[in-house]
């Protein structure tokens, strides 16, 4: 049975953060980078500190539990999964939809970074990191403590959540790049203790790729 102030602690972190992604497009905020690294920013702080206990007992659960050699072999595993996720979306997405493209963590990283690159690293690498990966997991964690259940309903809504939040229109392949993924991360963080640090430092490592390559190419293209 779930407590009633877990179950309300994670209810108030979902109005908030739907709060101000709602008060961000309501007053045509959400075209102005700064506004929305600034709310950004508040919604890291607000989350890292209503969760901050359980963060802390995963840094020390890490420190006692893995060691370097096995927290490299994690993450490797994290990143090599990922990729293989990847690789069968656009296989799926060449046989089924050949006009569409599948990898939406490369071209939502794109797609932020012709407007601001410092918005798109911190977006990227400590936002969506840090701040979703608690949101999406964390909290929904501490209130579906079978672990089927979990995987299925954190993944749902993670789904759901960026179908509401994002201009992508409802197809297939849209969803099964947003659903596959999730349930990955969601499987890995059941593997791993639920321990959410060992997914955010796999996803710091996984996004790092795509953004360097794209750091790399606009700078020589400035070069040139």
């Amino acid at each position: 049975m779930v407590k009633s102030e877990t179950l309300l602690k994670t209810v108030s972190v979902y109005l908030v953060y739907f709060l101000y992604s709602y008060l961000l497009s309501a007053f045509g905020l959400g075209g102005n980078t700064w506004v929305c690294l600034g709310a950004d920013i508040l919604f890291l702080l607000f989350i890292v500190g209503v969760y901050y206990k359980g963060l802390k007992k995963d840094v020390e659960e890490i420190k006692k539990e893995y060691s370097v050699k096995k927290m490299i072999k994690a993450i490797l595993l994290v990143v090599l999964g990922s990729m293989a996720i990847n690789v069968l979306l656009s296989l799926i997405a060449m046989l089924f939809f050949p006009t569409s493209t599948a990898d939406q963590n490369t071209l939502s990283i794109q797609s932020m970074a012709t407007v601001s690159i410092v918005y798109t690293i911190f977006k990227t690498m400590i936002f969506g990191g840090i701040a979703e990966e608690i949101l999406f997991r964390e909290s929904l964690s501490d209130c579906i403590p079978n672990n089927i259940l979990f995987i299925l309903i954190s993944s749902v809504i993670y789904t759901a959540m960026n179908f509401v939040f994002t201009n992508t229109g409802f197809s297939i392949d849209q969803l099964l790049a947003y659903f596959l993924p999730a349930l990955f991360f969601s499987y890995v963080y059941i593997k791993n203790n639920r321990n959410i640090f060992v997914i955010i430092i796999s996803k710091f490592v996984y996004n790092l790729i795509p953004l360097t390559i794209l750091l790399v190419g606009l700078l020589n293209s400035a070069a040139k």
